[in-house]
C-alpha cells in the first residue's frame, strides 16, 4: 500500500506540497475475532491536485492489501482535512490469519496469541525505501520526505486493558498507534488484559480519586462537627458562669431576725 502510494505522488508531494496518510488498522476482540482494515487519506490539497489530473483517490482501493475476510464495509470519512478512503472487513481468528500470505505490502511477521484473560500480539513491519521504487529510476530523495507530507502508521485496538507494549502513542480511547518509517523495520509488542476481573485503568483511576475525595470530605466533615461542638460546649458554660462583682440575680433575700420582745417602758407587769 505504502509502496504504490509513494511512488504515485511522492513527485506531486514534493512538488505540492501535499499531504497522504495511510493506516493499518486492527480491532481486535475477545474472542479473537478482529475488525482488519487499511484506509488512504488526503488533504485537501492532495485532493485537487488529483481531480486536475483526471484521478480518483477511490481507485487506491484496488491497490490496498486484500485482507481476505468476510463482511466488507467502506471506509469515507473526514477528520479534519482530511478525508480517508479505505475498508474494513472481518476475521473470524486473528490467530490464524496469515497476514504474509497478503498482495500488497502488510506484515512480515505477525503473532497473536490469547487466552480467557489476556493477549499478546507482536509483529513486524519491514519498509521499503521510495529510492528503491521502480527499480531505483524515480527522483526522489528519501531524506526529503518527512511527516508534514506523508505518514504511515499501524493502529492497533487491543481487548480489554492494554498492560504492556512498544507503540509510539496511545489515544484516549487505548488505541495503539506505531509510526512506520519510509526505510527499515518496525517491532510490534503489546499484551493487554480482561475478564470478568479486569477493569480499563481510567476505571480504576475514577475509583482513587472518588475514594481520595471522599476520605478528605469525611475528615473535614468531622473535624467540623468537632470544632462546632467545642463552640457549642463553650458558650454553654458562659451562659452559666456567674460574673464577678455582680448581685445575684436571686430574688430572694435574707429575713432578718426579729428581736425578742422585750417590755414596754413604763408599764409594770401586773400581779396575776
Amino acid at each position: 500500500m505504502r509502496k504504490y502510494i509513494l511512488a504515485f505522488f511522492g513527485l506531486a508531494l514534493l512538488l505540492s506540497a501535499c499531504r497522504i496518510e495511510s493506516n493499518i488498522i486492527l480491532d481486535i476482540n475477545e474472542d479473537g475475532s478482529a475488525t482488519v482494515g487499511a484506509e488512504v487519506g488526503f488533504d485537501e490539497d492532495m485532493l485537487d491536485l488529483v481531480s486536475q489530473n483526471g484521478g480518483d483517490p477511490a481507485d487506491l482501493l484496488s491497490e490496498l492489501p486484500n485482507f481476505d475476510g468476510e463482511e466488507v464495509e467502506p471506509i469515507n470519512r473526514v477528520e479534519g482535512d482530511m478525508t480517508f478512503f479505505g475498508f474494513t472487513t472481518t476475521v473470524e481468528d486473528l490467530s490464524t490469519y496469515d497476514f504474509a500470505g497478503l498482495q500488497g505490502e502488510t506484515f512480515s511477521e505477525f503473532i497473536y496469541e490469547s487466552d480467557d484473560s489476556s493477549a499478546t500480539l507482536t509483529a513486524t513491519v519491514d519498509a521499503t525505501g521510495i529510492g528503491d521504487f521502480g527499480g531505483g529510476e524515480l527522483p526522489i530523495d528519501p531524506s526529503e520526505i518527512t511527516a508534514d507530507l506523508f505518514s504511515a502508521r499501524v493502529l492497533v485496538t487491543m481487548p480489554g486493558s492494554v498492560t504492556e507494549h512498544n507503540a509510539d502513542e496511545i489515544t484516549g480511547d487505548g488505541t495503539l498507534i506505531w509510526n512506520l518509517p519510509l526505510s527499515g523495520s518496525v517491532d510490534m509488542f503489546a499484551t493487554s488484559t480482561f475478564g470478568s476481573n479486569t477493569a480499563p485503568f481510567w476505571f480504576w483511576v475514577v475509583v482513587g480519586g472518588i475514594l481520595i475525595f471522599g476520605t478528605g470530605a469525611a475528615i473535614a466533615a468531622v473535624m467540623r462537627s468537632r470544632k462546632n461542638s467545642e463552640k457549642a460546649v463553650a458558650a454553654a458554660a458562659a451562659s452559666y458562669q456567674q460574673p464577678e462583682n455582680e448581685p445575684s440575680d436571686d430574688s430572694s433575700q435574707p429575713i432578718e431576725e426579729l428581736p425578742e420582745d422585750e417590755p414596754s417602758e413604763g408599764i409594770e407587769e401586773s400581779d396575776s
